[in-house]
């Protein structure tokens, strides 16, 4: 489904308050709770975006458009926070109405798509799905502040490319 050019299972609109999900997916549901706890964070204001869109400067920088470092540290901190935030809400909406076949699967896959931000901010691109992320806990959302690229995670998931 495409969302501003690039292919996306989903997304949250602020500005448009559009929710929408890929529905012939088998994992919809998971990525509409995702997506729901974009919503969620709109409608108590946090991660509420003022002036220039962290995102739009981190597609901009994607394809080649220079950032300041700073700047940069400040798109991928905002990025992560709100995913890390996101997935941390949709595990407990999921637990909650029993919506997942396979919770501790999703955690997994969340702490792996939080920890692909550090990767694509070294790498200057998106590292394809894991095979490595069965290193990574199953048990629960990692804390952020505890989200580490490792020399070893770096390069399963270099190999992996």
């Amino acid at each position: 489904m495409p969302r501003k050019g690039v292919a996306v299972a989903g997304y949250f609109d602020e500005k448009a308050r559009i929710l929408a999900v890929g529905a012939g997916r088998s994992d919809w549901i998971e990525i509409l709770a995702h997506e729901f706890a974009h919503l969620e964070q709109y409608v108590a204001g946090e991660f509420l975006i003022v002036g220039p869109d962290p995102y739009d400067d981190l597609e901009d920088w994607y394809v080649g458009k220079d950032l300041p470092q700073e700047r940069l540290d400040e798109c991928f901190a905002l990025a992560m926070a709100c995913e890390h935030d996101a997935e941390r809400r949709a595990v407990g909406t999921l637990s909650r109405w029993g919506l997942c076949h396979d919770i501790k699967d999703y955690i997994r896959n969340a702490n792996a798509y939080v920890l692909k931000h550090l990767y694509a901010k070294r790498h200057r691109h998106w590292p394809v799905s894991p095979e490595w992320g069965e290193h990574l806990s199953n048990e629960e959302i990692t804390p952020l502040d505890e989200v580490v690229l490792t020399r070893s995670l770096e390069r399963l998931i270099k190999s992996a490319q």
